[in-house]
């Protein structure tokens, strides 16, 4: 499996591929950082990315031993009001 076919799988079944072992909460990761960089120059969807924080935080999830729903799930949220 590519990064470039990780990026495509929704929340749910990403979830359960790194459950299962087939990849990573951090190969998820960064296949989603990635595609974003392909793409950040023609969308201009990206204010701000705490890109290093993400990273930082899929490392120790992946050390803790927690499990939940979403676990090492990135999450984005979309702003609809102008805050220029």
């Amino acid at each position: 499996m590519t990064p470039a076919e990780i990026n495509t799988y929704d929340a749910t079944t990403a979830q359960r591929m790194i459950t299962d072992g087939r990849f990573t909460a951090s190969d998820y990761l960064r296949a989603c950082l990635k595609r974003i960089d392909e793409r950040e120059s023609d969308i201009g969807a990206w204010a701000y990315i705490a890109r290093e924080n993400a990273l930082r935080q899929v490392a120790n999830l992946q050390s803790d031993g927690e499990r939940s729903s979403l676990r090492g799930i990135p999450v984005a949220i979309k702003d609809i009001i102008a805050t220029y």
